[in-house]
């Protein structure tokens, strides 16, 4: 937890916990005026009363889970909430390497987004990755053909690319985002990667989308991130967001969704502060 947040969320607590403390003293104080019999004392009334206003201190200094708010000058909303970006339903982005590989293991971790993706949607097989991003990005040019990869797809694209899957009755837009080096097969992004990567996304979400919920990921933020610490990836997704909603609208909303590790870090209600 950052010394920020904490400190924020000790301020909190203690004027969650005053604000409780004399509300309850107010009332008590204003029933008893009319009701002496009903006046409390003694040493249990009044811890009762520091309890409740701890209570109070400590909701109010609870982390919030989730903000939304309106992207000015526009009708669209963006969302920002803990959790795993593969609950509920809609539409769900995921950021693949620009080679969209599907073999698990050197080429694909399977800690990645993309690694869980093939595990846990695709139950495993590469093979059916494979067939279903092939058959997406039949009509986009590759950036570069039969690269001289010693295993993996051969085909590179550039970074934005989307490739449109649908499976199960759900779509998933994959996204290059990375770069694979050839010898060592890491995969890594730079911060005009991320940049260029969200221009391609919003593009996909406007001819993908069809006005359903579409959920991202905090991208430049996994195995083959960018070094940014999360508050900065997350200013630079709002700031793309809105510069492209400026441009032609891109959704009615989109949900970006943080993963609950960063729960003690990350202060939303300051980010919504600065954006409305």
């Amino acid at each position: 937890m950052s010394k920020y947040v904490a400190r924020r969320e000790l301020q909190d607590f203690l004027l969650g916990a005053a604000a409780t403390y004399g509300t309850l003293w107010l009332a008590v104080e204003s029933i008893s005026a009319f009701f002496v019999s009903l006046k409390p004392a003694g040493v249990a009334w009044y811890s009762a009363l520091l309890a409740l206003a701890a209570l109070g201190g400590a909701w109010r200094a609870s982390p919030t889970r989730r903000i939304e708010f309106p992207i000015p000058g526009s009708d669209s909303a963006f969302e920002i909430r803990f959790g795993n970006v593969f609950d509920g339903t809609g539409v769900v982005v995921i950021p693949v390497n620009e080679y969209f590989d599907g073999e698990l293991g050197d080429h694909v971790s399977a800690k990645s987004l993309h690694g869980q993706f093939i595990k846990d949607i695709l139950a495993g097989q590469s093979r059916t990755f494979i067939d279903l991003t092939t058959e997406s990005l039949a009509t986009v040019p590759p950036e570069e053909s039969d690269v001289p990869r010693s295993s993996g797809r051969r085909d590179k694209f550039p970074i934005g690319t989307v490739a449109r899957v649908d499976f199960n009755g759900r779509r998933y837009l994959l996204v290059a985002l990375s770069r694979t080096d050839l010898l060592s097969l890491k995969a890594s992004a730079t911060v005009h990667d991320l940049w260029t990567c969200l221009a391609g996304l919003w593009q996909g979400v406007r001819a993908y989308s069809n006005g359903q919920p579409v959920a991202i990921p905090l991208l430049g933020s996994g195995l083959s991130g960018t070094g940014l610490p999360p508050g900065n990836l997350i200013e630079i997704m709002i700031t793309s967001f809105l510069c492209h909603t400026k441009e032609r609208k891109v959704a009615d909303s989109v949900t970006l969704v943080l993963p609950r590790r960063l729960v003690g870090s990350l202060d939303l209600n300051s980010i919504k502060r600065s954006w409305t």
